[in-house]
């Protein structure tokens, strides 16, 4: 067995005895610088993968750390936010809102999400809703240039019908924003911006169409105010709460409301005139304040009113009344404050709503203006006259001793006086001899007498201005 052995190494060498020979002579002295070779390379190689690992694990925590500080955020202002993670709403009820500020956290996606919910102030324009068709060329025309294209359209022409049966147009626009304190309801049912563009959007024309058939035409033309647009408004958030949407309706506005354009100028023409009528009443209104005022001053209107209660009065019978508002009257005339000359009416007028009516009248002021100045030239004159009546009664007193002593001298001296007063001033004066029957004169103005005369009237001009 040992030697069937020892015969096979032989064979097996005998086949190629210089390898066998070579292979081993260089077992001997080489071995030993592999191995050496062997363990540096296997050094280098530990060394550099532990370098690399060690990198790597720093990597790892690097990532670690950025993965995790990318989920804190802030909340800007005009926005909120909402967390999600899966799908559900992160916090604590009355918590779950984020308001502007922060900084908050939340895992990085796709294990949380992070919802921002604008808070500002957007608007839905529903040009087109209400609104009849325009042609390109014609929109930034007024309504007054445009001329009606045939009848209306459906489909094409927006338009709206009133109360009274009768179709308008308008271009409307809403102001909304979404409520902070009710943003979970905008999170959970609308979601999106566009969304909730075209739920305003649907809600508003709804709202509008509901409001707008309990107007009349003239109304909705001519007469909408803010408290329609606000009952409008109301309909509308009612709507949108009703979708639990989360959003607040801001303000309603109203823009070219108008009727249809082939009937507009029919349309108009009662306003128009009704507008005039408005005018010329404001204008006669003016008119009679104003010659009121310059009749009477001030006082105008406490006269007035005391003229026409003593009319009535007077009217009535009640002659005790009349005398009394007539007191008033001429101490009004006189020029005595209008709170003096009313105190006794005052004081006795038992109807309670014309006793206010007369104190608030009563105050400092008097009654000027032309009726004062009437006033003060007839009791001018009137003394001129009694002064001058009494004047020639005391003369006639003077005159007629001496009359029925002598009537001839008297008379003769009233009848020159009479022909010198008479013939004073501007008369011309010509002597004629005695004897002569007939004489036949071409008389013309003396120029310095006609001179004179001017002069004279000149003068008077001047002082009458002057006064």
């Amino acid at each position: 067995m040992a030697t069937h052995d020892h015969s096979h190494h032989d064979h097996d060498h005998g086949h190629d005895p210089d390898h066998a020979h070579g292979h081993h002579h260089a077992h001997g002295p080489v071995e030993p610088l592999v191995e050496q070779d062997l363990d540096a390379a296997d050094k280098s190689l530990a060394d550099a993968l532990r370098i690399s690992f060690g990198l790597l694990r720093w990597v790892m925590v690097l990532l670690v750390i950025l993965f995790f500080a990318s989920g804190f955020f802030f909340v800007r202002e005009g926005e909120v936010a909402v967390r999600l993670r899966f799908g559900r709403i992160q916090g604590e009820p009355g918590r779950q809102v984020l308001g502007p500020g922060g900084p908050y956290f939340a895992l990085p996606r796709p294990i949380d999400e992070l919802v921002r919910v604008p808070t500002s102030v957007r608007r839905v324009a529903l040009d087109q809703s209400f609104w009849f068709h325009m042609r390109p060329q014609d929109a930034m025309k007024r309504l007054d240039e445009l001329f009606s294209q045939g009848g209306l359209e459906p489909g094409r022409d927006g338009y709206l019908i009133t109360g009274d049966q009768n179709i308008v147009h308008g271009r409307w626009s809403v102001d909304f924003q979404v409520d902070a304190d009710n943003a979970m309801d905008y999170v959970l049912n609308v979601g999106e911006p566009d969304r909730a563009d075209r739920l305003v959007r649907m809600a508003a024309e709804q709202g509008i169409l509901h409001e707008v058939a309990r107007m009349t035409a003239d109304e909705f033309v001519q007469k909408l105010d803010e408290f329609q647009l606000q009952r409008i408004q109301r309909r509308i958030q009612r709507i949108l709460d009703a979708q639990r949407s989360g959003i607040t309706v801001a303000k309603v506005s109203l823009a070219d409301p108008t009727p249809p354009l082939n009937s507009r100028a029919a349309f108009f023409e009662p306003g128009k005139a009704e507008s005039e009528r408005a005018q010329r009443i404001q204008e006669a209104q003016t008119h009679w304040q104003k010659v009121h005022s310059e009749a009477a001053g001030e006082g105008y209107p406490a006269l007035v009113l005391a003229i026409d209660e003593y009319e009535a009065a007077r009217g009535a019978g009640e002659r005790d009344r009349s005398d009394l508002i007539e007191r008033a009257v001429n101490r009004l005339l006189d020029g005595e404050r209008l709170d003096a000359a009313l105190k006794e009416w005052i004081e006795a007028e038992p109807d309670p709503a014309l006793k206010r009516k007369l104190a608030e009248l009563a105050g400092p002021r008097t009654v000027g203006g032309e009726v004062s100045q009437i006033i003060g030239d007839a009791r001018a004159y009137r003394t001129q006259v009694v002064r001058q009546v009494r004047s020639e009664a005391d003369r006639f007193s003077q005159l007629l001793p001496l009359y029925l002593n002598s009537p001839t001298t008297i008379r003769e001296m009233l009848w020159r006086d009479a022909r010198e007063q008479i013939l004073q001033g501007s008369v011309e004066v010509f002597f004629v001899p005695e004897g002569i029957r007939e004489l036949y004169l071409e008389i013309n103005s003396d120029p310095r007498i006609k001179r004179q005369r001017e002069l004279e009237k000149l003068r008077q001009d001047q002082k009458s201005e002057g006064q």
